[in-house]
């Protein structure tokens, strides 16, 4: 159990599976592996108990299960270290004494360094970068929310300083000073900038219930409902800016008129432009094409920015678990197992005459026995990896030329390990002077699981008996050939008491032993796969009943299971994860990797990714309707006179409301082509990983959600005409066109 802050959650590439890591010190988030091991039935968010072992003793005490992470393994996964694993249990309680993830291996200089160094972020597993870029797309909209909302609520201010013009020069003229009206409209700026907190603040955290219980229904992530003090004063702060910033500058841009400047227009010098402004053309000009420009760049602006939204939100909620899925796809169909238990770590360091560490690794025979023995499921395959105490015993007798070519390829124990220290642990160990040790990479499987690697057979034929008794191996890869023998030497340690001090003793064993059969290590068998990890595609097999009677710790670092049980029966899967789990528990650094129901997990994780970017679309295309109803107003508002003078003329409601959708439609068509266009086009141009499917994604999603979208936008602006028009038809005309200076 730890603490971890967030330079720690980085640096072990943490991911939840449900639920979010612990902020508070009553709440706790546990590791799969552990929440299955300790048979743990409460769900995220509930309360759960632990048993805590402290100074007084062992004590229970209650949490809040915030989250449940994906599996880790140890700190690090490098040979040669030894570095405690990272808690298991993350508690949200900031303490300085019992953080475990301290040190870590920093890849440029080949070395240990201290908590807090460099990291490659690269390695991140594909749940934090999906995280990670989520978080990132979330604050790029909320950027562009935010100069929408500027630009927007400049625009409202704008034209409520412009209708209220006329009054502000008749105060003038009647003894109000500038100071006064000044305060006068900064107060009003002040008082809506606070309703719009309040009010916006209500809003939110209603949209937050709603989005968390839809969420929630439809997609099988946990989504908790949890409110922080730091986005509600930001947007506090946003809001008094914007607000009350606005009617300053434009009370500014005002005050410093003389009073009798207010409502007044420059006439036209050039008497031609001023009779051609008086014509019917010209005016219909104006209304069609010459619009506010900073209105008509807005309204593109935010259609290009939907669309682009539109096209990349389910774009990349396909993309992300669609990484997730064909990461886990791709191993899946290597291996073709349902689950797989295999050592996380350990030292194994071939230049030295030292023993594996940690003893024991992985899952005993015993134990294996037990996971075939359950009803539902089945051991497909295991083998031991026996990396350090196993040599090629050379000597200064003839050799095969396979061995011949071995020695020339490799480096020598005495070589890596120094000529006089390692001859002398050599010694006394029991080897001659003339005798030589080049480290062999060893598996250790039992006789009946090597009839599933003989689709990988490229030559040769095992003897059952001989191999039984230790005489014949077979070998993986290339070094050596069907009837090759050389002399296997296999180093055990016992501990001796001399003195009260504690000796390690080295034994040697030697197997004089004779190829049979060579496998193809780059054949698709799917049991090799456990090799192949242990063995870098290279190694010798021998019998497990053999080294394990001169080694009784030797243990199956690799185990490939399949589940035999009913796939639909949902508890018995649960029971056999839960089985597995406590199995790798009570092993050594024994880690449990899922394969089972990758289909499942593929439309899990779609809808946990697509659920929110589905929400988030719709909300956006909400505020997009609102938007352009708002931008529609203002551009009415401002052309209003034109209008009226239109009406006057004879221009009904119908041939009215085509002038304003013919102008909000040659503005949406132009946005979807720029916000469409481009993003495809960037979809489509940037570099993407081969192993995942991006034409299929494009043409069965994007181009579909593409089309759907741009009927959207279209439908959202004929919309967004309908208010705007009907607010035209119910102003007086007479009074309209009292207003116009000609």
């Amino acid at each position: 159990m730890g603490y971890a802050d967030s330079t720690a959650v980085d640096l072990q590439n943490w991911s939840m599976l449900k639920g979010t890591m612990p902020t508070a010190a009553d709440e706790v988030a546990i590791q799969e592996k552990t929440y299955y091991s300790m048979g743990i039935t409460n769900k995220v968010g509930e309360r759960v108990t632990l048993q805590i072992n402290t100074s007084d003793g062992v004590i229970s005490k209650e949490y809040t299960l915030t989250g449940i992470m994906h599996n880790y393994g140890t700190y690090i996964d490098k040979f040669g270290t030894d570095i405690p694993k990272a808690p298991q249990v993350i508690t949200g309680e900031n303490s300085s004494t019992n953080m475990c993830v301290n040190i870590y291996y920093d890849d440029t200089s080949d070395s240990l360094v201290d908590f807090g160094g460099e990291y490659n972020k690269i390695n991140a597993n594909v749940d934090s970068r999906s995280i990670n870029s989520i978080n990132t797309i979330s604050i790029s909209l909320t950027v562009f929310f935010l100069l929408l909302t500027c630009l927007g609520i400049h625009n409202i201010v704008k034209v409520t300083y412009k209708e209220r013009e006329q009054y502000i020069g008749l105060m003038r003229c009647i003894g109000l000073k500038r100071g006064q009206a000044y305060r006068v409209f900064l107060l009003q700026g002040i008082v809506m900038a606070v309703i719009a907190c309040a009010v916006g603040c209500g809003i939110g955290i209603a949209v937050y219930l709603l989005a968390v219980a839809i969420m929630n229904a439809i997609g099988t992530a946990e989504y908790l409902f949890i409110l922080s003090t730091v986005p509600f004063l930001v947007s506090v702060a946003i809001c008094l800016v914007v607000v009350v910033g606005s009617f300053a500058v434009q009370m500014l841009s005002f005050s410093k008129r003389a009073p009798l400047d207010y409502n007044t227009i420059k006439l036209p010098k050039n008497r031609r432009s001023r009779r051609k402004s008086k014509t019917f053309v010209a005016l219909w000009g104006r209304v069609y094409s010459k619009s506010n420009r900073s209105q008509m760049i807005m309204s593109i602006a935010l259609i290009a920015s939907c669309m682009a939204l539109l096209c990349f939100g389910f774009f990349y909620g396909e993309i992300q678990p669609m990484g997730r899925y064909y990461y886990d796809m791709l191993r899946a169909e290597e291996t073709k197992e349902d689950f797989r238990a295999f050592v996380s770590s350990g030292s194994n360091d071939a230049g030295l005459l030292y023993i594996n560490v940690p003893r024991g690794s992985g899952l005993s025979k015993e134990q294996v026995k037990e996971i075939n023995d359950n009803e539902n499921l089945s051991v497909d395959f295991c083998n031991t990896g026996v990396f350090t105490s196993t040599y090629l015993l050379v000597d200064d007798k003839a050799q095969c030329q396979s061995v011949q070519d071995y020695v020339k390829n490799a480096e020598s124990l005495i070589q890596m390990g120094g000529h006089k220290d390692t001859r002398k642990s050599m010694e006394a160990a029991g080897y001659s002077g003339n005798q030589e040790l080049y480290g062999l990479i060893t598996a250790a499987v039992p006789t009946d699981q090597l009839s599933k690697l003989e689709p990988a057979l490229l030559q040769g034929e095992i003897d059952t008996e001989k191999f039984n008794s230790g005489e014949q191996i077979a070998v993986l890869g290339d070094y050596f050939k069907v009837g090759d023998s050389f002399t296997i030497s296999y180093v055990t340690y016992t501990t001796k008491i001399n003195d009260d001090r504690n000796e390690e003793v080295p034994t040697i064993h030697n197997f004089d032993v004779t190829v049979g059969a060579v496998y193809d290590s780059a054949a698709k068998v799917s049991v090799l796969k456990g090799l192949q990890d242990a063995a870098s595609k290279n190694c010798i097999i021998m019998n497990d009943n053999v080294l394990m009677a001169v080694d009784p710790t030797l243990s199956y670092e690799n185990v490939s299971i399949k589940y035999t049980g009913d796939i639909k029966d949902k508890q018995a899967i649960d029971d056999a994860r839960m089985y597995l789990n406590m199995q790798a528990s009570n092993g050594v650094n024994v880690s449990i990797t899922d394969y089972l129901g990758i289909s499942e997990k593929w439309n899990n994780i779609v809808t946990t990714y697509t659920t929110p970017v589905i929400f988030i679309v719709s909300v956006f295309m909400l505020i997009i309707l609102l938007s352009l109803m708002m931008v529609n107003s203002v551009k009415v508002k401002s052309n209003l006179k034109s209008y009226a003078l239109l009406r006057a003329i004879g221009m009904d409601k119908q041939q009215l409301s085509r002038i304003i959708i013919r102008d909000t439609l040659k503005h949406s068509i132009i946005g979807i082509l720029i916000g469409g266009v481009s993003i495809l086009g960037f979809i489509t141009v940037v570099s993407m990983s081969a192993t995942l499917p991006y034409a299929s994604v494009l043409i069965n999603t994007v181009i579909p959600v593409a089309l759907i979208g741009a009927g959207a936008v279209i439908l959202v602006s004929l919309l967004s005409c309908i208010l705007p028009v009907r607010w035209v038809m119910k102003q007086d005309v007479s009074t309209s066109i009292d207003t116009i200076k000609y």
